[in-house]
């Protein structure tokens, strides 16, 4: 499914949703579902309250998400 496992989304990525609205995420968990789908729980950076959970397979798909670079501090 992915080339490596370093291109695995992992807890800490950010992602930014593709379409009429732009929002960063933050991946919080990746687990897999009782039927071995993996999935990973994103929060939005801009509010925390809002988490939404969606398969590894639409977290990397460039018509849906964008994985964010990390910044060095």
């Amino acid at each position: 499914m992915f080339r490596s496992k370093s291109d695995a989304p992992k807890i800490g990525d950010r992602y930014v949703s593709v379409g009429r609205e732009a929002i960063n995420w933050e991946v919080e968990l990746v687990f897999q579902d009782p039927n071995k789908i993996p999935h990973a729980r994103l929060r939005r950076t801009d509010n925390a309250s809002i988490q939404r959970t969606f398969s590894l397979a639409a977290l990397t798909d460039p018509v849906m998400f964008r994985r964010l670079e990390a910044t060095s501090a």
